[in-house]
């Protein structure tokens, strides 16, 4: 029964490959990292703050035989952030992985990230992700509320 199974798994697994390789896209796989200030209003008993730090960002980017871009897959890898007047360090939680399929005429597109302090305070904060003539993606944050 066992060599029963692993037979059928080398079949689908060649199977797979055989999909694979008539329907081949590139994919490129590329690193971002945006380290601008993020300012808030959250931290400072409601007055404005600069919070300092790094976002993290890996992309991968899904083309086509033809060599057009049909998808980008991201997913935050880290990154934190600190108020320098509370002196509170903010990690992301709960960031929306974005997953963009679509219509490549659409320059520009959104995802949210949480920011948790390690005193309780709680942001929300919006990505903006452009994409430049050169087709590759520009990164840019900002404060959207506190939660």
């Amino acid at each position: 029964m066992r060599t029963l199974k692993i037979r059928f798994l080398i079949i689908v697994a060649l199977i797979a490959v055989g999909f694979s390789q008539g329907n081949a896209q590139a994919v490129v796989d590329k690193d971002y990292v945006y380290s601008g200030p993020l300012v808030v209003t959250c931290t400072n008993n409601g007055q404005v703050e600069e919070l300092v730090g790094e976002l993290h960002q890996h992309a991968v980017f899904l083309y086509d035989k033809e060599g057009q871009m049909k998808r980008v897959v991201l997913n935050y890898v880290g990154g934190s952030y600190y108020s320098q007047i509370k002196d509170e360090h903010f990690d992301i939680h709960g960031a929306s992985n974005l997953n963009f399929v679509g219509d490549w005429n659409l320059t520009r597109f959104y995802e949210t990230i949480f920011l948790f302090g390690d005193k309780g305070t709680k942001i929300l904060v919006k990505t903006k992700f452009i994409i430049n003539q050169k087709g590759d993606l520009e990164m840019e944050l900002f404060f959207e509320k506190c939660v």
